[in-house]
């Protein structure tokens, strides 16, 4: 499954552990996004999630940034 998820500025945003890994791909420019503890400052950054764990976005600029989420299966 694959969605696309606009970060509003200066919001977080929390999922319960999935039991899918899944991976977080950046899909635009702008500054840094912080996912899982790992910055994703320019387009196509990512980060693998493996299945199992709480998964945390933080966007604490005064910009919005669009983010590719996919759940492996």
């Amino acid at each position: 499954r694959g969605y696309r998820m606009t970060l509003g500025a200066g919001k977080s945003y929390h999922l319960r552990s999935r039991k899918a890994p899944v991976v977080v791909v950046r899909v635009d420019e702008g500054p840094a996004v912080m996912v899982q503890g790992q910055l994703l400052s320019k387009k196509g950054d990512y980060v693998f999630i493996p299945s199992g764990q709480r998964l945390d976005w933080r966007n604490e600029v005064d910009q919005d940034a669009s983010l590719a989420v996919f759940e492996l299966k």
